[in-house]
């Protein structure tokens, strides 16, 4: 009798200890270097790599659907198929953020997680990487796809946190006004899942494509299908994809206003300077063909605003031409493209030319603000 009795007060201790062991193993996907914390009360999963602390600190957003880990890769895979690994070999300390979705690394979910906070989650980040690293203070935020959207919140709330944004480099990435008040093709964008977050599954197929395309360009698999589909995305906040919809009363509801106040597009004395680095594929026809014409009037109304609205180039036809040859220049001259797909910047050879490019637009975007301070100051 003994014995049975240690059986059974012993096995439900035993089942639930295995019970909790698979929870805890349920839970604990963070990646060896990756930090899951409470910013702004909004769960933040993020990975800071060191560097040169007198080099820009490089933040990398992500695109609809996924974890900042498509910059900075996952344990067993290749490090030079990943952005970071390129950064850092050039000495730049690189910070990857994820914004909240449903993917099991996060225990909470935020509906109502808007543009603006993003950005103010971005920014309070980056502060508190800034203060704890003793870095420069000086940021470049890389965005990709629909991460451009986060382009005039971050800035402001970078501001706001006395750092300077010294360039946004979108990587084939949407303008805030892109999808406003219109549909993605094959996407409605209001499908509300159960947890009240939007269904982003109608896009899986297709990136699991492009990223095997990636592979086959490099010449080997860089994410398995399953590891990305249980490691890299998840269903995301409806207010991110910016074509306007936020959570009502148990459903999407579309408001125009609300919208552009969210993304502050319009804001022109908060847009940064802005280079871009696109794919040469049709993978996502709209973003390749429409958004480098959006992101030049942007960037030119930006341009204009802060740096020559305020001096007397009216009644100076010297300074009148040098300002046209200037904001003229910028599509071609603020803007390159690699070779690849929607996600070129995945795999060893995009990765690349990718960091390699964007260091060449950084330097330009700095030289060009230079010549039109002088240009406003003389």
């Amino acid at each position: 009798m003994k014995k049975l009795k240690f059986i059974f007060v012993t096995l439900p201790v035993f089942f639930l200890s295995l019970f909790m062991s698979n929870i805890t193993h349920a839970q604990s996907k963070i990646y060896e270097g990756e930090q899951l914390v409470e910013i702004n009360k909004v769960q933040t999963l993020y990975k800071y790599i060191e560097g040169d602390a007198k080099k820009p600190l490089i933040i990398f957003i992500p695109g609809a659907a996924h974890l900042a880990r498509i910059s900075y890769g996952f344990p067993g895979g290749k490090e030079e198929d990943f952005l970071s690994y390129w950064w850092h070999k050039k000495g730049y300390p690189f910070l990857g953020v994820s914004y909240p979705t449903d993917n099991a690394v996060f225990s909470k979910i935020y509906p109502e997680f808007s543009i603006k906070d993003w950005g103010h989650q971005v920014a309070t980040l980056a502060k508190n990487i800034v203060k704890t690293n003793h870095l420069s203070g000086h940021v470049v935020v890389l965005a990709w796809s629909m991460g451009g959207n986060i382009e005039e919140s971050v800035q402001e709330s970078l501001t706001k946190a006395r750092l300077n944004c010294d360039q946004f480099i979108g990587l084939s990435a949407v303008t805030p006004l892109s999808y406003l008040g219109q549909k993605i093709k094959g996407f409605d964008g209001n499908r509300m899942l159960p947890n009240q977050l939007l269904d982003q599954k109608v896009f899986t197929n297709l990136f699991k494509k492009l990223i095997d395309e990636q592979g086959k360009y490099n010449n080997h698999e860089i994410i398995s299908a399953k590891i990305y589909e249980n490691e890299f995305i998840g269903n995301i906040p409806v207010a991110l994809q910016g074509q306007g919809y936020f959570l009502g009363k148990n459903k999407f509801e579309f408001n125009m206003q609300k919208a552009l106040e969210d993304s502050g597009v319009f804001n022109y004395a908060q847009t940064p300077w802005i280079g871009l680095i696109n794919d040469d594929s049709a993978s996502v026809p709209k973003i390749a063909l429409v958004d480098p014409s959006g992101w030049n009037f942007i960037r030119s109304e930006m341009l204009f605003q802060q740096y020559l609205f305020y001096t007397n180039i009216e009644s100076n036809s010297a300074k009148f031409a040098i300002a046209k040859r200037i904001l003229s220049q910028i599509p071609q001259h603020f803007s390159d493209t690699v070779h690849g797909n929607h996600f070129f910047f995945v795999g060893k050879v995009g990765a690349r030319d990718t960091v390699q490019k964007a260091e060449v637009l950084m330097q330009r975007m700095n030289a060009t603000k230079q010549n039109l301070v002088k240009l406003a100051l003389d």
